[in-house]
């Protein structure tokens, strides 16, 4: 189940890395509870065409940071300035972050030029040889991503892990410059969906008490 919804971080300054004229599609939450999920953004001021780009993971159940989720996540076709596209781990696709051992996500386009990455929990050694595989889509059998994302989209150390049965690591603050600085540990809250149900029955709640006040 993927959902759109239109929150957030329009306007962040994003860092763009040589050949990379999609930068304004970043990572914005990582939930690593029940269940885990994704959030992505377009931050920018235009729509954005995602076809054939797609979501990668790290199967972090394995505790290797070269282990990748599958399956791998396509995209809506296009992305509204602001949209945002959130997506659990639903339906046995379970992705086995926890927040206080290690993962990552990263997004790449259709050529298979990495986008976005955040990185948690792993050594500053395991992310220097970090390599993954990732498969072109069948529209561009000539693209492919093999290395380390963090060459390109990352600087320093990965965000380090916390201590906790439930955890958000969120984007934070006025720009990407792509280190651990971009992110923080916060406390999960409901999704909108929830709230609106929690919200309807309230209402519900405070409609049938006063109905039985009156009937008095």
């Amino acid at each position: 189940m993927m959902r759109r919804m239109t929150v957030g971080l329009v306007g962040l300054v994003v860092l763009v890395g040589a050949g990379n004229v999609f930068a304004s599609m970043v990572i914005t939450e990582v939930g690593t509870g029940t269940p885990d999920y994704w959030k992505i953004q377009n931050v920018g001021t235009t729509n954005v065409d995602l076809s054939a780009w797609a979501v990668v993971a790290n199967f972090a159940g394995s505790n290797d940071i070269n282990a990748v989720h599958d399956p791998i996540w396509t995209f809506p076709s296009s992305v509204a300035p602001g949209e945002v596209i959130y997506r659990p781990d639903v339906g046995g696709d379970d992705i086995f972050w926890r927040t206080h051992d290690q993962g990552w996500l990263t997004i790449f386009d259709v050529h298979r030029e990495l986008v976005d990455f955040v990185v948690w929990g792993y050594s500053a050694a395991e992310l220097d040889a970090m390599h993954i595989d990732v498969a072109p889509p069948p529209n561009a059998p000539l693209d492919s991503f093999s290395g380390n994302p963090a060459d390109t989209g990352w600087n320093g150390d990965p965000v380090s892990s916390v201590v906790a049965i439930s955890a958000v690591l969120e984007r934070f603050g006025a720009s990407d410059t792509n280190t651990a600085a971009d992110f923080r540990w916060a406390e999960p809250i409901p999704e909108p969906s929830t709230l609106a149900l929690l919200f309807t029955a309230t209402i519900g709640l405070l409609v049938c008490r006063l109905r039985l006040r009156r009937r008095r």
